[in-house]
């Protein structure tokens, strides 16, 4: 259970008051988990020698403005956030929480020792996302490190993604294409390009809009969809159930005969999910995985869990039109 209350990193927000307060309305409203570990660590072998090591790496959901105060094992970084324009950078935090939990009770202990990490002696990766379509070719041909997006042959396909919550569409597909599939491209990182972390270059996101007289159930074990029309997030929306974490430009260039050349640009985003999501009606450039975003125990006593999305977005795209393409297609 890794968004467990016991495990959840503590979120204090300072009043005018000499109080301060922590809940999961506050953690929600100011923070996203991209990543979290939890290992089971003993010393002498007794039940009360046993405790808990969690690492917790959290990203901030807005701009930070003010102060940020914080305990040891806590490490702070600042990094970009989504502008509501291009006018002016913002800068949010990323935080990752290193703490220990005694097993009996989840109290939080000091320890100043050592610890031997020993890695699960199975293939899986331990992760709290559950990959649901995720695509990734490394290979390495004649001493050069090759690489391959999820650019697959699909074209929008439908997916489950919970019991409960919105009926979302996320990304776009192209309609030209740019090379060969005997075309390698090289990139190269573009860091100062103003349009990063802007609305410009956000992926485009959907949310279903039910027809009237549209009273299906919702929370089935098939793909749950209802009749209804998809219209576009505005930004504000669009903040509302995503969180920009990361996102890359890359200039990528194809060498062709007569010493002529093809560029296009290659954007990578990576976006974490607020909000509960049902299903997830995907364009065929896109990575998914969904995780447990809560759990309550409704008054059946029976556990009802949501699931959100974590998403990546791999964009390529003409430097003059903007236009999108296809490469090696």
């Amino acid at each position: 259970m890794p968004y467990a209350a016991d495990y959840r990193t503590k979120v204090f927000r300072y009043n005018l008051k000499p109080q301060m307060d922590d809940n999961d309305d506050i953690f929600w409203k100011y923070f996203v988990v991209t990543d979290m570990e939890i290992w089971a660590c003993s010393g002498k072998g007794t039940f009360e020698d046993r405790f808990y090591r969690i690492v917790s790496k959290l990203h901030g959901t807005s701009e930070i403005i003010k102060n940020i105060f914080y305990y040891d094992g806590v490490e702070v970084k600042i990094v970009p956030a989504l502008s509501n324009n291009g006018d002016r950078k913002i800068q949010t935090v990323e935080i990752r929480e290193v703490k220990y939990l005694r097993a009996s009770d989840y109290k939080v202990l000091r320890y100043d020792g050592f610890v031997t990490l020993k890695s699960p002696d199975y293939r899986s990766v331990v992760s709290m996302f559950k990959p649901l379509d995720v695509f990734e070719d490394n290979r390495n041909v004649k001493g050069i490190v090759l690489h391959q997006d999820n650019v697959g042959p699909k074209i929008t396909s439908l997916r489950g993604v919970g019991t409960l919550g919105e009926d979302l569409s996320v990304g776009s597909n192209p309609k030209k294409s740019v090379g060969t599939d005997k075309d390698i491209a090289v990139c190269t990182r573009v860091t100062d390009d103003p349009r990063l972390y802007t609305p410009q270059f956000l992926p485009k996101a959907r949310k279903l809009h039910p027809s009237e007289g549209d009273n299906k159930p919702k929370g089935t074990d098939e793909i749950p969809v209802s009749s209804g029309e998809y219209v576009t997030m505005d930004l504000k929306e669009f903040s509302n159930y995503f969180t920009v974490t990361h996102q890359e430009l890359w200039r990528c260039t194809i060498k062709e005969q007569k010493d002529s050349e093809k560029i296009f640009l290659r954007r990578v985003t990576e976006l974490i999910g607020r909000k509960a999501v049902k299903s997830l009606e995907q364009s065929q450039a896109l990575d998914v995985w969904n995780y447990k975003l809560k759990e309550d125990l409704k008054q059946t006593n029976k556990i009802q869990t949501t699931k959100s999305l974590k998403l990546r977005e791999y964009y390529y795209f003409l430097p003059q039109s903007n236009e999108q393409v296809n490469f090696c297609k």
